[in-house]
């Protein structure tokens, strides 16, 4: 049922938007979901939106999450100022926030795609590819970085620069 006043509801309606690569209503409805209740996990999904586009009210969200949580949420806060870092063009100082992430769960692949993504951009190709290695020695089912690791094998490092981040909300 439908019902504008269910914190639920809108953020379902937000990740049917994303899933539907429209980005800008996903924004809205997480928006509003998080003003009727503030869940930890609409906030992050919502962070990272806003990482993706560039908007500094990202780093508000994750300053906000990290004052409130044990630690629990560092990789994900790490991650999304990535992100944002990336989007801005501070690949280096991405480059550290991705680190930073891994150093708190080691098992977020998503990082370890994002840093070698940044790196082959920035002719550290060995890197980003030892990054990838990494990731499919630790969880020999990350399908991405079998992807990505074929992709610089063949050359096609022009493929790797333009795509963008895959970001997973959840």
């Amino acid at each position: 049922q439908k019902d504008p006043s269910n914190e639920r509801w809108w953020s379902t309606k937000a990740m049917l938007h994303y899933e539907n690569d429209d980005t800008t209503n996903a924004i809205l409805a997480y928006e509003k979901a998080v003003t009727l209740f503030p869940l930890a996990e609409d906030r992050l999904n919502l962070a990272l939106l806003y990482a993706g586009k560039g908007n500094t009210k990202c780093l508000t969200i994750a300053n906000e999450l990290s004052k409130g949580g044990k630690g629990t949420l560092n990789p994900k806060i790490n991650f999304i100022k990535g992100i944002y870092l990336n989007h801005i063009g501070k690949k280096e100082q991405a480059i550290d926030a991705f680190d930073r992430c891994i150093h708190d769960n080691f098992t977020f692949m998503e990082a370890y795609k994002e840093k070698a993504l940044i790196l082959c951009s920035i002719d550290r190709c060995v890197e980003g590819i030892n990054a990838l290695i990494k990731a499919v020695t630790i969880q020999n089912t990350y399908e991405d970085g079998y992807y990505y690791l074929e992709t610089v094998a063949e050359g096609g490092m022009e493929v790797i620069e333009g795509t963008p981040i895959n970001m997973h909300l959840g």
